[in-house]
């Protein structure tokens, strides 16, 4: 693995640090009979906390462990109780001092059956921050995840319950992941990595980003993702992807889940993707597919010891040489327990030959932190088959199924997997089993075959595993039964392979294959960020070069004149397209400063507003989208102040924009179909710009749209006066998606055939085709150099004293990227020889008084200085500029004490009285 330093060397700015958040700690914490507080190991999730000690002990990375502390328990208690909190806070089980949860978080540090010894003088391997969430109730934390996503993750459907219960769950599970937030950021240093793993944590990541915009935050999720028509059924399903976009990157454990995850961006929450990434409002989120191994050395030789092996032979004498088949699951609704004994009992009704002769062994666990929502069917259905098969094929010296539910020790397990002759999986849904991978490693003297369903994760890292449906019982008896026929030769074969590729997934590959896709993506981002930075250079040169440029440009009647023009600027306008990577996140705007500049302007202020996405929200019916009265009120204050002046620079075209603007406010310029018309401020007419255009093209890109309109439903084409656009945002994201990538080709192809001086442009689920030489930023740079948006040839100032003092441009598509490119054109000159910067601000933050600012998040890509998450913040920021928004007036996240209330609340002071009344109770019982 490549090291820190190595990265650092690379321009990426990592710490060296990553935190993991894990669901909860590896380690039961429960009270003794004499009233301390103990630990013990937690069994399950092996295969995560050895990715968590390779980093530690075999790499230079500094690894924390952040999770839960789980539910307490009584000793010997085998499932935690929840207490009604109506129990007096004498009987109160769950009290832990100070000192006492210092005592718990050490212990679980030092546990060597969890991490290993340190060695002497050396910090323990591992370093633990628990999150203490102490409730009577304990296990509110898990509802929400337990019996809403689990089931839905697992292709089953949720059971009814009460609005107000799956409210209350809803806020717990806000309350968990808020919890977690608040821990990593008392732990944070800029340039970790935050590791975030599986369902319990789906909001983490975005909570994250909003309070620690610049992290760099990949998530995991081990569980099966499922198709979109599950994932809808959720209430919160929109909230829930959008908490799992926060992240820099999403894992998954097959590509299957990739593209299930991915139909679910596009279809619920309208994002464009591609195989490997979401588009979330122009930033890019990469989605991956990682499949999980198993730590295969350490496998190898715990498998192999004496104890194991001596274990191996007393089960061979148990089953008096019998034919071995074993399994090890949860005992759940979706592991496949109930179909691997229908099936076992159809191999024996199929091949009689076999009875007397073959013995299933069967291990089911039911982890005690599984809610019984999922454990009571399975198991009476388990029990009446175990039943009716040993009773049917069993005698007295032979029973064909040996179940048995409890956990069984290491060694024994181990022992298991050495001496079966076919392991069988039959999981209905599943993200890796990693029972089949180490099986895998302890077969490698016997080469015995394993069975595994098709629908566990598995199954796509283990091609040449003998793979069934568990549902086709017939089918998996035959598979037995060839198994149990299959020579030597070939079965080594079969295992060799399936070793090779155990060995080439282990954990500490996945560990690795996760950590390098980010780092090299921030790599990337790192190089990007130069070439960005040199392409705005060659940008200022071609603004320059370019200012004979313009509309009537095209009317020069040197034909190669003209060619060379379009080229020039078909290379530098209209589309944002970045390399690849990730961008450097975009700063939040700062208010004070742009509060402070418009204030105390003495010239002219220049508003330059996109609408939609930045004045009102983006809907599915573009007709819909009207202004608020919110707004409006807030255009006219701007308005009324006559050092303003306030032009909406849209892709909208005439009629709408005069609609709802023109006639209201005439001290309102406006610029409709993206620059191609004008309407200055205290003007009744358009000017149009492109009025000595060819507009031929027309009939050419309508009818490639009015065919691909027949093939989309749902879609519909918008013809204005001179561009023309197709939208696809009610159509099937799947159909759509497809058709767009044709549509825009055939565009292409057809119109640059023709010679036509026009570009096709991808908007935010519409193709749009407009003049080549008309745009936004044209539009802004003439604004700005002669206030006159009609005069067609504007030159370079070479003074800009003369200009608006304070230009504030708003956008949030790419169309609005031109406008920002061409205020940073503008600003190097406009700083360097005219306004100088005597608060020693850097150009790279904000030239003074211009403020190209994008909407959306944080780390899309943009040229902007600086961002606005949304249409609402763009409104409080119009109004904090009118002062009817106090600067002050923000919004943040929930914080909760150590006992699950939100601080400073009234159910979190009356908790502190309680445990204070406690304390004093058992300060004077100690006296007596």
């Amino acid at each position: 693995m490549i090291t820190p330093d190595q990265y650092k060397k690379s321009g990426v700015p990592v710490s060296g640090r990553i935190l993991n958040c894990v669901t909860q700690l590896p380690g039961q914490i429960f009270r003794t009979h004499d009233k301390r507080w103990d630990v013990k190991s937690l069994r399950g999730s092996s295969a995560l906390y050895a990715s968590n000690k390779y980093l530690q002990t075999h790499t230079d990375w500094e690894t924390h462990l952040i999770g839960w502390t789980g539910e307490l328990y009584e000793e010997n208690e085998t499932v935690p109780r929840s207490i009604p909190e109506a129990q007096k806070i004498e009987n109160d089980p769950l009290y832990l001092s100070n000192e006492d949860k210092q005592n718990v978080e050490d212990q679980i540090k030092s546990n060597d059956l969890l991490y290993g010894k340190a060695s002497a003088g050396e910090e323990g391997p591992a370093r633990i921050h628990a999150v203490w969430l102490l409730r009577k109730d304990q296990d509110r934390w898990r509802q929400y995840a337990e019996n809403v996503l689990w089931p839905v993750l697992h292709y089953q459907l949720p059971e009814a319950t009460g609005g107000n219960e799956q409210i209350q769950w809803w806020t717990d599970y806000v309350k968990f992941n808020e919890a977690y937030a608040a821990k990593v950021r008392s732990i944070y240093k800029p340039g970790d990595i935050i590791w975030v793993h599986d369902y319990y944590l789906l909001l983490l990541p975005q909570i994250l980003r909003m309070e620690i915009p610049d992290s760099y935050i990949v998530h995991f999720l081990h569980v099966p993702f499922p198709s979109s028509e599950y994932f809808r059924c959720l209430s919160k399903r929109q909230i829930l992807l959008d908490g799992l976009l926060g992240a820099n990157q999403v894992g998954f454990q097959s590509f299957s889940f990739c593209r299930h995850f991915l139909s679910c961006c596009t279809r619920l929450l309208g994002y464009d993707v591609n195989p490997k990434c979401v588009f979330v409002h122009s930033a890019k989120v990469l989605v991956d597919a990682f499949p999980l191994g198993v730590d295969v050395a350490m496998m190898s030789k715990n498998a192999f010891v004496p104890e194991v092996t001596a274990k191996v032979s007393q089960l061979k004498k148990l089953t008096s040489g019998c034919k071995l088949i074993v399994g090890r699951d949860r005992l759940d609704s979706v592991h496949g327990v109930v179909q691997k004994l229908e099936a076992f009992n159809q191999f024996l009704e199929l091949f009689p030959r076999w009875v007397g002769h073959v013995v299933l062994i069967q291990v089911s666990y039911t982890p005690p932190t599984l809610l019984p929502f999922h454990t009571s069917t399975p198991a009476e259905k388990v029990a009446e088959l175990v039943t009716k098969i040993n009773g049917r094929y069993g005698t007295l010296d032979y029973t064909p199924v040996l179940h048995y539910r409890m956990p069984i020790p290491r060694s024994e397990y181990l022992a298991l997997l050495r001496a079966a002759d076919i392991c069988l999986v039959t999981c209905v849904r599943d993200g890796m089993n990693t029972t089949a991978l180490e099986y895998i490693v302890c077969q490698k003297e016997n080469a015995a075959p394993l069975v595994l369903s098709e629908f566990s994760g598995a199954a796509s890292l283990l091609p040449d595993s003998y793979q069934v449906n568990p549902w086709d019982t017939v089918g998996v008896a035959r598979t037995l039964n060839d198994c149990l026929l299959l020579p030597e030769e070939r079965r080594k074969v079969v295992e060799n392979r399936c070793h090779d590729s155990v060995c080439k997934h282990s954990v500490q590959h996945w560990t690795e294959a996760v950590l390098k896709s980010l780092l090299e993506s921030l790599m990337l981002k790192e190089h990007n960020n130069e070439d960005e930075s040199l392409s705005d250079n060659n940008l200022k040169v071609d603004m320059k070069d370019t200012s004979e440029m313009s509309i009537d440009g095209m009317l020069d009647p040197n034909e190669a004149l003209r060619k060379k023009e379009r080229a020039e600027v078909k290379e530098s306008l209209t589309t944002f397209q970045p390399k690849g990577g990730l961008l450097k996140p975009t700063p939040y705007l700062n208010k004070p400063l742009l509060l402070q500049c418009y204030n105390s302007a003495v010239r002219k202020r220049l508003f330059l507003f996109d609408y939609d996405g930045t004045l009102t929200p983006i809907v599915k019916d573009p007709s819909a989208a009207i202004p608020s009265a919110r707004l409006l009120s807030l255009l006219s204050d701007l308005l009324n102040d006559q050092q303003n002046v306030v032009w909406i620079v849209s892709g909208r075209d005439q009629k709408f924009l005069e609609k709802w603007f023109g006639a209201r406010f005439p001290a309102l310029g406006l610029s409709a179909e993206h620059g191609c018309f004008v309407k200055p401020p205290g003007s009744t007419n358009w000017t149009n710009l492109v009025a000595k255009m060819d507009l031929s093209w027309q009939r050419v890109a309508e009818g490639i749209f009015e065919y691909f309109t027949e093939i989309t439903p749902g879609s519909f084409i918008e013809k204005k006066k001179v561009a023309i656009t197709w939208h696809y945002r009610k159509a099937s994201p799947d159909i759509a998606s497809f058709h767009e990538a044709e549509c825009f080709q055939k565009l292409e192809d057809e119109l640059s055939a023709r010679d036509y001086d026009v570009t096709v442009i991808r908007g935010k689920a519409n193709v749009e085709v407009r003049p080549l030489f008309a745009n936004k930023g044209e539009i802004a740079r003439r604004l700005i150099l002669c206030e006159d948006p009609t005069v067609q040839r504007p030159k370079m100032r070479a003074s800009y004293m003369d200009c608006p003092e304070f230009v504030l441009c708003l956008g949030d598509d790419t169309t609005d990227e031109d406008m920002f490119r061409a205020l940073n054109a503008i600003a190097e000159k406009w700083h360097e020889e005219n306004v100088p910067l005597t608060d020693n601000r850097a150009l790279d933050s904000y030239p003074y008084g211009l403020f190209p600012v994008t909407v959306g998040p944080a780390n899309k890509y943009t040229v902007a200085k600086a961002y606005l998450s949304d249409p609402k913040q763009v409104l409080d920021t119009l109004g904090m500029l009118l002062g009817q928004v106090s600067i002050f007036d923000t919004a943040g996240s929930v914080e909760l004490d150590d006992r699950g209330h939100v601080i400073n609340s009234a159910s979190a002071r009356k908790s502190l009285q309680n445990r204070r009344a406690w304390q004093q109770k058992r300060l004077s019982d100690s006296k007596k």
